[in-house]
């Protein structure tokens, strides 16, 4: 599995943020040899090329590098290509103004009706060395679950966004070589391994 930036954040220097362009992830995926690659595009849902750069006012959803992707996992026909929704700050302390979480709230709703209906390759993702840093951090995964209950999430949904996409992006769920690895860990250490059930 590979996890690679996908957010217009964290620039080394001018413009180096459009490294992350998932428009180049959709090249590699074209590729015959690549389009069965475990790709995660993380730090997903900030939609920030909607938003000015002086102001919460949201602009054209279609534009956004979640749109891109959006239509490379409905179109590409790539099976192992997710999202997770990582250090979302703006949903912590105060972050976000009201209208910029009512819009990012709207974006991201919009974003699984069309593309992920049934919430199979989103996933969440702490992010847990900088989110730890936020005030309120130990309360983002209860305000997470309410989030994504407000855009309809039912309990299966909410299942696999916070644990089953997980397991099947890192390929635990074929039972494989990475499920076999892990259980005989389990097992040398007598640990419970209920949890890696996909529910």
């Amino acid at each position: 599995p590979v996890m690679a930036h996908g957010a217009a954040s964290n620039p080394a220097g001018k413009h180096y943020a459009e490294r992350a362009d998932p428009k180049w992830w959709g090249q590699v995926l074209e590729d015959h040899r690549f389009r069965e690659l475990r790709l995660n595009l993380a730090h997903f849902g900030g939609f920030d090329k909607a938003f000015s750069q002086r102001a919460d006012t949201a602009g054209q959803v279609e534009d956004t590098w979640e749109w891109t992707i959006g239509r490379l996992i409905r179109d590409g026909g790539y099976p192992h290509l997710y999202v997770d929704l990582s250090y979302f700050s703006e949903w912590l302390g105060d972050n976000a103004s009201p209208e910029k979480r009512t819009a990012l709230r709207k974006f991201l709703g919009l974003f699984v009706e069309t593309f992920d209906p049934h919430v199979e390759r989103l996933m969440y993702g702490s992010d847990w060395i900088m989110l730890g840093r936020e005030p309120k951090h130990d309360q983002m995964i209860p305000v997470m679950e309410h989030l994504v209950r407000e855009i309809g999430f039912d309990d299966a949904k909410v299942a696999r966004f916070f644990g089953g996409n997980a397991l099947r992006f890192l390929g635990l769920t074929e039972r494989g070589s990475s499920w076999r690895r892990i259980m005989d860990y389990y097992t040398r250490h007598g640990l419970d391994t209920t949890y890696l059930e996909v529910r």
